[in-house]
């Protein structure tokens, strides 16, 4: 059987996480569909010019900023927990409507601080609801008074109201070297397919800031994605040149949609929107924000931040509430209120700016065959191959005694590219257990025939494909391709 007759498909349904002798393999596994590819979806975006959730009053908790919007459906009423500044520390405030539109707050935050531990100091807000079943969870940012560091918890409530706060953050910040060392927050969550996809803001100590995926089967333990971050600062020039965050997603067949944050040089903020086929490879829209002609007198004039859509809305309009503001602040003081757009999904799709370096143009994907670590298809159609990352990982069902495996090594760029080395071994484990290695000098395609008579016909198994080196053709003159490289699949079966 082919593998590489699709790459990517229209949705995510969970990540495997299986024994591979000491460590783990983690990886999205995709859903199994067919869509349609090769187009760029077409949005209309309509802004209501007016705020609808003001400021509070002089000794208010929100009497200086009312940001953050998120909003959830219960029993016909419309939640919307929203982060509110005092002017000392930020916390979570509730506004329920009817309609979505005209809004009554509560008197007293629903999150507030806790005396001591990870979330007390500062802020206890900048949070994402979510229904599960009849409760209510909301994912939210926390700062300790000892690290300073920002970290994500969740609090759980049965009538929306009164929350009851998780010991211990959910999500916290990476290793030293990690893209998100420093802070992680600004988490949105959405629940698709059954499992739980948390986007967020990584900040590392260079102060960059991106925006990553993790997954959970309960919404209370989480994996982060290995191939984050999954968007990126834009370019010079660009309305998210200088940071962005604050992602909202949802789906629509057959793409996934972010709004997110984007902060320009001179700290004008403006929101983004971005399109996947997987949920995980992105491909922006814009590079000028949304709302990039507006009136720089309006209340929103300086700052538009802070998407929310419902968690599973419907049809192809979708209500957005969002936070702005008239100041062009960094973090609060912006005379933030909260307003609201709606989004038309055009039925239409733009093949006038179709951009063939965005996706696979492959439209089926087989459950059991799931290759994480692989470049695009590449080559004629009826030649087509794959080109991988130094590691390979590809879930399989066990139908006959063995797997064949046929690629190409280009040893030569390796040994070019790696002069300490003096040939380039390629490895082959199933289930984190050795198999075949192969050990060249010269390129040369392969052909490799694992033995699988230790796994029952019918199981599932790993097999995981890598090389102890990679190498940029860009970085030894072969070629202008800036893509880490280290070897091409053309079958697996």
């Amino acid at each position: 059987m082919l593998l590489f007759t699709a790459i990517l498909t229209a949705g995510l349904i969970y990540i495997l996480i299986q024994p591979a002798g000491n460590a783990q393999t983690i990886y999205f596994k995709l859903k199994d569909t067919q869509i349609v590819t090769g187009f760029v979806p077409e949005i209309q975006y309509t802004k209501i010019p007016d705020p609808l959730i003001p400021t509070g009053g002089k000794d208010a908790c929100d009497a200086v900023d009312v940001l953050n919007p998120s909003v959830v459906q219960k029993d016909g009423v419309y939640y919307n927990y929203y982060s509110g500044y005092d002017g000392e520390a930020w916390r979570t405030g509730l506004a329920t409507s009817k309609d979505g539109i005209a809004w009554e707050k509560e008197e007293t935050p629903v999150i507030d601080l806790s005396p001591a531990g990870w979330d007390s100091a500062y802020i206890a807000a900048n949070g994402s609801a979510i229904r599960v079943e009849n409760s209510v969870y909301y994912y939210y940012q926390g700062l300790n008074k000892d690290t300073k560091k920002t970290r994500i918890g969740l609090a759980v409530s049965a009538d929306g109201y009164s929350f009851a706060k998780e010991n211990q953050p959910v999500l916290t910040a990476g290793g030293l070297e990690a893209w998100d060392a420093s802070t992680v927050g600004d988490p949105y969550v959405l629940l698709h397919n059954g499992c739980f996809y948390m986007y967020y803001l990584g900040v590392d100590f260079n102060k960059n800031q991106r925006i990553g995926i993790a997954m959970s089967r309960d919404g209370k333990t989480w994996t982060k994605h290995s191939e984050n971050p999954i968007l990126d600062l834009g370019v010079t020039g660009s309305f998210d040149e200088k940071a962005l965050g604050e992602p909202c997603v949802f789906y629509r067949y057959p793409f996934f949609y972010m709004l997110y944050t984007g902060t320009a040089a001179d700290n004008t903020r403006d929101i983004g929107c971005a399109y996947s086929i997987d949920g995980i490879n992105w491909k922006k829209l814009n590079s000028d924000g949304i709302f990039a002609g507006r009136d720089p007198d309006a209340w929103d004039g300086a700052v538009i931040c802070d998407p929310a859509v419902l968690t599973a809305p419907e049809g192809d309009r979708v209500t957005v509430w969002y936070g702005g503001g008239s100041a062009a602040e960094a973090a609060q003081d912006l005379n933030g209120q909260i307003g609201m757009f709606t989004m038309k999904l055009l039925n239409g799709w733009r093949s006038d700016t179709f951009d063939p370096n965005t996706f696979e143009t492959i439209s089926t994907l087989p459950l059991s065959l799931v290759l994480h670590g692989a470049y695009r298809l590449e080559g004629e159609d009826s030649k087509k191959f794959c080109w991988v990352k130094p590691q390979a990982q590809v879930e399989l069902y066990r139908s006959k005694d063995a797997v064949t495996v046929r690629g190409y090594l280009p040893a030569k760029s390796h040994l070019k590219a790696n002069q300490h080395k003096d040939v380039v071994t390629l490895t082959f484990t199933i289930n984190g257990e050795p198999a075949n290695r192969l050990t060249l000098k010269e390129n040369e395609k392969f052909t490799q025939k694992i033995d699988l008579g230790h796994i029952n016909e019918g199981d599932s198994y790993v097999l995981e494909i890598k090389t102890e080196t990679g190498f940029k053709p860009s970085d030894i003159g072969d070629s202008g391709d800036s893509r880490e490289l280290s070897f091409q699949l053309y079958y697996i079966g």
